[in-house]
């Protein structure tokens, strides 16, 4: 694959406005590339719980309406609150589309992301922001529009079609080699020597993939709020019992029972989906005094005990949740006790 032949890196200070403003395009191209179907099921369980109901129509149609509002809200919420946890406002970003693959870097932090041109599959420009879409996942990677310049996406969009390209610097801009700039995708992020017994190595294969999928989907059916949904359907298809109309009485408990298969069958299936198109093969995590680093075929990312909001054990995978509820799948064999209490001892000074 072709690669931009020098480093691009451009800089900039994290307004207040960027949290916001990067959520929203990321929600828009989430909606862009038909995401909208997870909209329009509970919009359309809202109605049809009215239908049940005997609720008129006017009614279910502004309350569906109203429940896909809610739900957009939450996501660019949601999303604005992972950015903001990242990147705090005022905190400077650095972003560097080397010949290997994209860095981005907060201060004079290690690289907080670091990836492998060829894991990315598409690279669109969403009002003003730069948006990475992550082969074989919905991972996506918004740029804030003051990076966004006709300079880096041409040379992002070349790298990531494979197509040789000279950048230009934009006026005001700086064109820099990865020398000069931010530490090359290859480099390695934790300066100085590393203890051996802080570092872990372990292989992604099916076994795990199936390990990881199971446990990752029981955490997620026993977590309080799923929990919370399914105690409300049953208590409603216990109270359409006392319903006069027979089709009332058997039409809810269906649908909690087609609800319950759904969240437990199609959870499985869509992680074990996504962790299976995630490039496999052999992982190492590097554990430093602030965090640690996880190297593999997808590049090397830097997860910071001060963005860890939990740490959840469950089976033979640890799950870590970070800013903005995104979880991040281990094996627990990577892991060891002492070192799996260090990040949990860490993740709580946060």
């Amino acid at each position: 694959m072709s690669t931009p032949p020098a480093a691009v890196t451009r800089s900039t200070v994290v307004a207040a406005s960027d949290p916001g403003r990067i959520a929203l395009a990321l929600v828009l191209h989430r909606l862009a590339l038909r995401h909208w179907v997870d909209l329009l099921v509970p919009a359309t369980l809202v109605l049809a719980l009215e239908w049940l109901l005997g609720l008129p129509l006017v009614v279910g149609l502004l309350l569906a309406v109203a429940t896909v509002a809610v739900l957009v809200t939450v996501r660019i919420w949601q999303a604005r609150r992972r950015f903001a946890r990242s990147f705090p406002v005022d905190s400077r970003l650095t972003v560097t589309a080397s010949p290997s693959g994209l860095v981005l870097t907060r201060g004079d932090d290690p690289p907080a992301f670091d990836v492998r041109w060829h894991l990315f599959d598409t690279a669109t420009v969403v009002r003003d922001h730069l948006v990475l879409g992550m082969r074989g996942s919905q991972a996506l990677v918004v740029l804030p529009a003051s990076l966004s310049d006709e300079g880096l996406v041409s040379t992002v969009k070349a790298a990531v079609a494979g197509a040789p390209l000279v950048a230009t610097a934009p006026d005001g801009g700086e064109v820099s080699t990865a020398s000069e700039a931010s530490p090359q995708a290859d480099s390695p992020i934790d300066a100085g020597p590393v203890d051996p017994a802080r570092v872990t190595t372990t292989t992604i294969d099916e076994a795990t993939i199936d390990r990881m999928s199971r446990d990752f989907t029981v955490q997620s059916v026993t977590g309080l709020r799923t929990l919370a949904l399914l105690g409300l359907l049953v208590a409603l298809s216990v109270l359409v019992q006392f319903s006069s109309d027979a089709t009332t009485r058997w039409v809810l408990p269906v649908v909690t029972v087609v609800f319950i298969v759904a969240v437990v069958v199609g959870g499985y299936l869509g992680t074990r989906r996504v962790l299976r198109r995630s490039p496999g093969g052999l992982i190492t995590l590097t554990f430093g005094d602030e965090g640690f680093t996880a190297t593999s075929d997808a590049g090397t990312s830097r997860m910071e005990y001060r963005d860890i909001l939990g740490v959840t054990v469950r089976g033979e995978t640890v799950m870590i949740r970070g800013a903005g509820g995104a979880v991040a799948v281990y094996p627990l064999t990577l892991f060891p006790p002492p070192l799996l209490a260090e990040v949990r001892a860490g993740a709580a000074r946060r």
